[in-house]
Order: C-alpha cells, then structure tokens, then sequence
C-alpha cells in the first residue's frame, strides 16, 4: 500500500511538473513575439525614415503604408474588443485599455495621411512605436498571469492570438517597406527562398507535443484569414483589367482560393495529435509550394499587362511574401518553445 501510494505521488508530481513547464513555455512564447515585434520595428522605422517625403513616389508610398498600417491594426482593435467582451476581471480590464490605445493610433495615422509628406511619415513612425509599446504592455500582463486552476477560465490563448496578429501586421509593414523599390522578379524571389526551406521550418514543429501543436493549428487559423485577404484584394483589382491578362489573373485567384480551401481542411482534420500535426504540417508545405507556382504564372504576363496590371502583380506577391516571412518567423519560435 505505501508503495503505491509513493507510485501515484510520483505520478501526480510528474504531472504537475510538464503542466508548469508547458505553461511556462507558452510565457515564453509571448516574449518572444514582443521580443521580435519591437526588433522588427526598429527596422521599419529605419527604412520609413529613408523614403523621400519630397518625392511623388515617396508621398505615394507613405500613404499606402499608413493606410495598410491602420487598417490592420484597426482589425486588432475589433478582435480585442470581441476578446474583452467574452472575458472578466483584469483580463478584460486590460484588453479594453489596449484596444482603445490601439484605436486612438488608428485615428492618429489616418489623420496623419491629411498633412504634409514629411510630417505624415514622422507620425506613422510615432505610432509604431506606440503600437509596440501596448503590444509589450499584453506581453507583460500574459506574462504575470497566474495559471488557470481546476474549471477557471483561461483565456490566455485569445490574448496570445492578438499577439500572434500584431507580430503579424509588423512583418507585413516590413516586408513592404523593404521591397518597395524592388523588381517584382527580385521580391518573387525572396518568396521562392523561403518556400525551398519551408519544409525544414515545418517539420522542426515536433508532431507529438500538444501544446506546440496547438499553438500550430492557431496561428494557422490566422493565417488562412490573411490568405483569404490576399485573394479579396487581388480579385478586387483583377477586376480592373482586361483580355488574357484578367483571363489568367481569374484564374490564378481561383487556384489560390482552392490552395486556401485545402489548407483550411486540414486545420479541422480528426485524429490524434500526432495525426492532425503531420496532416497540417504537409498541407501547409504544399500551400506554400502551390502559392509558389501561381506567383510564377503571375511572373509570366508581367510584361503584357499596363501599369496597373504590373502594380496588382506586385501587391499579391509582397503579400504573400508577407505571409510566408510571418509563417517562417512563427515556426521558428515554436521550434525554439
């Protein structure tokens, strides 16, 4: 009897023990995303820095990147208030603090965009940094909340899911002031780089470690929303062209929405752990691989399409390129937790 007794306490311990350490690798996890949000910020606000206000160009470049900058953080706010509105005590506190934080900076830039070049680029570089200011006020509270007990709402994996999109909406900003002035070839380019690695970035997600899955499934789930806008947006301005050239554009938007569909039935396939890992971990090599090929279509009526046919062509691939540095960067830090 004291025997057993000894068993189960050893049992009970172990138990206790991967609880804490998986809890403390999502902790750890958060950090690392502030970590990356305010790195990748310092080097947006160094190449915001660099565009010639005084340019056309330069004028131009600054209202698109503030326009996109309020958009997406205004689609954080809207989450955030969802968030806030099914939560209670601090947590809820917290959030609504945060989102109203995050809704005055929307209406800063947007404002911004109706004074003069030099002072509009000054004010989207200030409110990037508030912006990482309140994403490192969410780390922070993540961070000092105390593991849920027995039947006690969680709802640190909400709160962890607007941080996954903030660092989203950072990697997106800058990826488009990196390639703002680059070849539409060059910036395919990059997305062909990360898609020949992909693979190796996907398979270091371990199959059978739950939490690490989890986080998987989640972050995939946010970034079939981010595809889904990269599809409206392109089939938005395809509409705008004419002949062969909107021809093959329809019919890339179509293949992409279908690349979409199957990666979106993999996130709700049934099975075990290890089961559902190995079937998203291959379907989201494949997404990456099919996007690759539809780019590569796009690549080949560049030069039969008019300028705005070369822009829409443009804005697809940094979009996706977009998405896969986010897809990348995500995957890194959950082989590293």
């Amino acid at each position: 009897m004291f025997k057993l007794v000894i068993f189960l306490f050893a049992v009970f311990a172990a138990q206790a023990t991967s609880t804490d350490n998986a809890w403390q690798r999502q902790l750890n996890y958060v950090q690392d995303m502030a970590t990356k949000i305010r790195e990748i910020s310092n080097d947006i606000t160094d190449s915001i820095q660099n565009i010639d206000a005084d340019s056309d160009q330069g004028k131009l470049t600054l209202l698109e990147q503030s326009n996109e900058f309020a958009h997406n953080v205004h689609s954080v706010v809207f989450e955030m208030q969802q968030t806030a509105f099914d939560t209670e005590g601090e947590d809820k506190k917290v959030l609504q603090q945060i989102a109203q934080q995050l809704n005055e900076i929307t209406y800063s830039v947007q404002q911004a965009m109706n004074s003069e070049a030099n002072q509009t680029r000054d004010e989207l570089k200030g409110q990037i940094e508030k912006v990482v200011t309140e994403a490192e006020k969410l780390s922070q509270h993540i961070q000092q909340t105390q593991k849920p007990q027995g039947d006690e709402n969680d709802h640190t994996k909400e709160m962890k899911g607007i941080m996954m999109d903030l660092l989203g909406i950072f990697k997106k900003l800058k990826t488009q002031t990196e390639n703002k002035d680059k070849h539409i070839h060059e910036i395919y380019n990059r997305f062909h780089e990360i898609a020949s690695h992909m693979r190796s970035y996907i398979q270091d997600v371990q199959s059978d470690d739950q939490e690490a899955v989890e986080d998987l499934i989640d972050f995939v789930q946010r970034i079939l929303q981010k595809v889904n806008d990269m599809i409206d947006r392109f089939q938005r301005e395809t509409n705008d062209q004419e002949g062969q050239v909107k021809h093959i554009m329809q019919y890339v938007a179509s293949k992409m929405s279908e690349i979409r569909r199957d990666l979106e039935k993999a996130v709700h396939t049934e099975g075990n752990t290890q089961q559902k890992a190995n079937t998203i971990k291959d379907q989201l090599n494949r997404t990456i691989l099919n996007l690759a090929a539809e780019l590569q279509r796009l690549l080949q009526i560049v030069q039969q399409s008019n300028d705005q046919g070369k822009i829409t062509i443009k804005h697809v691939i940094l979009d996706s390129v977009a998405i896969a540095e986010t897809i990348q960067t995500q995957l890194k830090m959950l082989k590293k937790n």
